[in-house]
């Protein structure tokens, strides 16, 4: 309801945001408490991050201190996956910024292209802290590093699935992989723009059990949602970029053939008057 909320309030759903206030505040309160913050809920995310920011430069001792901080984190998360348009350092940015915010040491984002998946970007924890991203795309296989029947699953139930200490609700996706390294913490949740599957996100974490609760969960969904737009945003992107590339060579190409003509059709001309005035 929360991730729903927040969608709604960046469309400029402003009916749909009353709505929602009126007929779900307990589920709401923790976003009902931060309107005390007083900042506008259509504004661009830097604007609410700056408004959140200034309001806790004024203030050094506070109950809510926290809770403004830790949204105005997340919301400056949500721009640095919006701002950017090209798909190659969108899908980088996307795994650290979750990877960071999420709790997990390894993160996987797989997207279809013409009816097949691919592992378009892998981000793990280093021992030192550090995040290595690898944005090589790897067709999905049997050998691929993720649980195929979990990500098959996803794929097909666009549903978000748990794995805890190697027990879930869902029965027959432990297999594989998963039973094989036996990852403590599992989380795969797919991202969706208007109804269509755009990528599935897979994270996990090895030794520790109970990483991905539920506040963290839908701190990811919130993050998922925005990273979903930005993904179809830079494909389309991509996609017209493509098309510019494939008109500039045409364009070059046409230019060539004309040269071509030309060159050819002096040279007619001159062989035509070296045969007519011959001394």
């Amino acid at each position: 309801m929360v991730e729903a909320y927040y969608c709604y309030a960046r469309w400029g759903a402003k009916a749909k945001i009353n709505q929602l206030e009126a007929k779900y505040p307990e589920l709401l309160t923790s976003i009902l408490q931060q309107q005390q913050v007083e900042f506008n809920r259509f504004d661009s995310i830097e604007k609410v991050t700056q408004t959140l920011i200034s309001k806790t430069k004024s203030k050094t001792t506070n109950t809510g201190l926290s809770d403004i901080l830790d949204l105005a984190s997340l919301l400056q998360a949500a721009h640095a996956i919006s701002s950017t348009i090209e798909l190659e350092p969108l899908l980088a940015n996307i795994l650290q910024i979750i990877l960071t915010n999420a709790g997990a040491q390894k993160a996987i984002l797989l997207i279809p292209e013409i009816d097949q998946w691919y592992l378009r970007a892998i981000a793990e924890l280093t021992t030192d802290g550090r995040i290595e991203t690898d944005t090589n795309s790897q067709l999905l296989t049997t050998e691929s590093p993720v649980p195929i029947r979990l990500i098959q699953y996803v794929k097909n139930t666009q549903s978000v699935v748990l794995i805890n200490k190697g027990k879930t609700d869902v029965a027959g996706i432990i297999e594989g992989y998963l039973l094989t390294y036996q990852p403590q913490s599992v989380l795969c949740m797919p991202l969706l723009h208007q109804g269509d599957l755009v990528a599935i996100l897979y994270l996990e974490h090895p030794t520790t059990k109970g990483v991905f609760t539920t506040e963290r969960q839908t701190i990811i969904q919130f993050l998922c949602a925005q990273a979903a737009i930005a993904l179809e945003n830079a494909q389309l992107y991509e996609l017209t970029q493509q098309a510019l590339r494939d008109l500039q060579q045409a364009l070059r190409d046409l230019q060539q053939a004309q040269l071509q003509i030309v060159q050819s059709e002096k040279n007619v001309c001159i062989r035509k008057f070296t045969f007519w005035y011959r001394p």
